[in-house]
């Protein structure tokens, strides 16, 4: 009786070893696989960022200015207010942002919408400030 009781124990403990040996061997596939969906994603999502910045580069009236966009006006010392992804930023006088206000350029009236597509100069930020307060209020 001994001798079966101990071979059901044996057959048992085997078949638990099985199982386990199954179960990591399927885990550490599914971690690997993860890894590959991850580098795929990574992949993806770079592959995503090239093509907005391609799609940004397109919409030139929208887009943030570069150095080599500003008008003669604009590099001289001071700030410009314009339009620049739908909202009001405002640019050093070398086109780089400083801030951003979220107003939407199409929700402001025409005239506004243009003076804004031009470049509105201002010589310093509290200037900057109190022109933005007339969008914002």
């Amino acid at each position: 009786m001994s001798k079966i009781l101990f071979i059901l124990c044996c057959c048992a403990l085997a078949v638990c070893l099985v199982l386990s040996i199954t179960a990591l061997t399927g885990l550490r596939n599914a971690v690997a696989e993860s890894g590959l969906i991850h580098k795929e994603a990574v992949g993806l999502v770079d592959r995503l960022n090239v093509h907005l910045e391609d799609l940004q580069g397109e919409d030139a009236d929208d887009a943030l200015p570069t150095v080599g966009d500003a008008s003669d006006a604009e590099r001289d010392n001071g700030y410009v207010i314009r339009a620049c992804n739908g909202k009001i930023a405002v640019l050093t006088s070398d086109g780089y942002p400083v801030r951003t206000v979220d107003v939407l350029v199409l929700a402001l009236p025409q005239a506004d919408r243009e003076a804004l597509q031009q470049g509105i100069r201002v010589d310093s930020l509290q200037e900057a400030d109190a022109v933005l307060q007339d969008y914002t209020s």
